[in-house]
């Protein structure tokens, strides 16, 4: 549910679509970038993974581009066994851009409780 990263759009409400794509980093390394198409028409914001641990269910991104009031962002998006259930925790470090570091942390938070009710309803179903 969580661990692709371009799953995204199956579960956040904010997210209309998901398109992934690569970027060549030095020495043949290539990177997951991905850009998502926002509803409300606010446009795209561009993320590249910066690591994944498969064994530890998580992976980090950086903020590229896009509608979104933070510079310097790094999250951190990782699923922890609890039993029969998992918990999700999703963290981010990043500086306000445009507002207040009250505001920005605001609207960082509502974009993570949304996609955490989002998570929540489709295991629902």
């Amino acid at each position: 549910m969580v661990g692709g990263f371009c799953a995204i759009a199956m579960w956040h409400p904010q997210v209309k679509r998901c398109i992934l794509s690569d970027s060549s980093e030095g020495e043949g390394e290539t990177v997951a970038v991905r850009g998502l198409v926002t509803a409300g028409g606010l446009g795209t914001i561009v993320e590249v993974e910066t690591e994944r641990n498969e064994k530890a269910m998580s992976y980090s991104y950086a903020f590229v581009q896009g509608p979104l009031p933070v510079r310097a962002y790094n999250a951190t998006i990782s699923v922890h066994p609890t039993g029969a259930n998992s918990t999700v925790v999703w963290t981010a470090t990043f500086d306000a851009a445009g507002m207040s570091d009250a505001e920005a942390t605001a609207d960082i938070e509502g974009v993570y409780d949304a996609g955490l009710a989002g998570i929540a309803k489709e295991l629902a179903k």
